[in-house]
């Protein structure tokens, strides 16, 4: 008697393995990119929502004479804050149609720093931008001011002290 040893078609232990591998590989890159990617679209949003402040700011002091504020945290102690929304002051960041929006750039952006002159008729609101690396010399800003300007700054500080009472964007 002659035996006959069927041979059934099919892949090995080790080509399953190998191809197992590859498709590890190939998943955690795209994973990679797809993690920057949304720090990318979040830092869009940041940029357009300070964009959105800086048009509801201006529409708030146009409606007061180009007065930014009546009480504020921050007039008489530095010259910025973290952008305090309380209704307990009567400054642009308080505002029922610019709170929101701030409060919005504070969920994306976690650190923001606004600023008011002593005679409350500049102003500046700047945003830490979520893809910033940590360390403070490398954080990117985006800040936008009374002047016009929208930009970018890398560094510590995105406010800085024109004169003793006039600040604007770095």
């Amino acid at each position: 008697m002659h035996l006959r040893t069927k041979r059934v078609a099919g892949f090995t232990l080790i080509e399953l393995l190998v191809v197992i591998g590859i498709i590890g590989i190939l998943s955690s890159i795209v994973l990679a990119s797809l993690q920057t990617s949304r720090k990318k679209a979040l830092d869009a949003a940041v940029k357009l929502e300070l964009v959105e402040a800086r048009t509801a700011i201006e529409i708030y002091g146009a409606s007061r004479n180009d007065i930014f504020a009546a009480t504020c945290p921050v007039c008489l102690t530095s010259g910025w804050s973290a952008c305090e929304t309380s209704s307990a002051y009567d400054w642009y960041a308080s505002d029922p149609s610019v709170a929101p929006i701030i409060e919005s750039i504070r969920k994306k952006a976690s650190i923001m720093e606004c600023a008011i002159n002593n005679k409350k008729t500049l102003w500046v609101v700047a945003a830490r931008l979520p893809s910033s690396p940590i360390p403070a010399s490398q954080q990117i800003w985006w800040c936008v001011d009374y002047f016009g300007v929208s930009k970018q700054f890398i560094g510590e500080y995105p406010i800085s002290a024109l004169a003793s009472d006039i600040y604007k964007c770095n």
